[in-house]
């Protein structure tokens, strides 16, 4: 019986080993390549395109030469520092105006029993998932000074010969920012509110001291990594941030 099974387990292996399992392995390799290949074509073949343009005169294909005209030009630009400083003074003041925000409506939806607290996570999550472009072209239609309704129903209603809102100012664009930032925000600050232990609430208000000082000197100091990291994150995603603003 030992003896047939001994014979038997070479003709196994060579089974399994035979032109089957060769070709198997084949399409596996051909599938694995096929992924590479169309992985660089979408991926890597556009950022050495790009980066070979960046030091060419002309497009990639094109007769060129070589130069590092554009860098110049960039570096040069009396525009860049405004523009450096219009971009970071916008990013700070909507990273902060909607971490404030955001810490708000966590604290009223976890830490309270407000009226309405329940429906706040769902719209944060609605407002979260709702593309960038999307939400930018609604505010326009609402209140851009042309034809915004609110501006329309603000001339017609109220008598005014100009806009009453401009959602294409400055003001404008950091609410809107501020406003989309505030969903994402909330949705970070949610877990740690949550979790945050009871005590260190209950006995600042046995204390004598009300829910709004409590929440600035002890609840926000107790969640300052947590915090920390959404501010963060709001300066890494307002710089490069061009759904919005454009």
């Amino acid at each position: 019986m030992t003896a047939k099974l001994d014979t038997l387990k070479p003709a196994g292996l060579v089974t399994m080993s035979g032109p089957s399992g060769r070709s198997s392995r084949l399409v596996r390799i051909a599938i694995v390549t096929t992924l590479f290949v169309v992985m660089a074509l979408l991926f890597v073949w556009p950022l050495v395109m790009l980066t070979i343009g960046a030091f060419r005169s002309s497009a990639p294909g094109l007769e060129g030469g070589w130069t590092l005209h554009a860098f110049i030009d960039i570096l040069t630009s009396k525009k860049i520092a405004a523009s450096l400083g219009a971009t970071f003074a916008l990013t700070l003041a909507t990273t902060t105006f909607a971490t404030l925000i955001a810490a708000i409506l966590a604290y009223l939806s976890e830490r309270t029993d407000a009226p309405f607290r329940q429906i706040i996570t769902p719209a944060m999550a609605v407002l979260f998932a709702t593309p960038g472009v999307f939400y930018a072209v609604g505010f326009s239609q609402l209140a851009n000074p042309y034809t915004g309704y609110l501006n329309v129903f603000a001339k017609s209603f109220l008598g005014l010969d100009t806009a009453l809102f401009n959602i294409e100012s400055w003001i404008g664009l950091g609410c809107v920012m501020t406003l989309r930032k505030a969903a994402f925000f909330y949705l970070f600050l949610l877990g740690p509110f949550r979790a945050l232990n009871s005590a260190y609430e209950d006995v600042s208000l046995i204390a004598g001291r009300s829910r709004l000082y409590t929440f600035f000197h002890i609840t926000l100091p107790v969640l300052a990594p947590a915090v920390a990291g959404v501010i963060l994150m709001g300066v890494a995603n307002g710089l490069h941030a061009f759904d919005i603003p454009l």
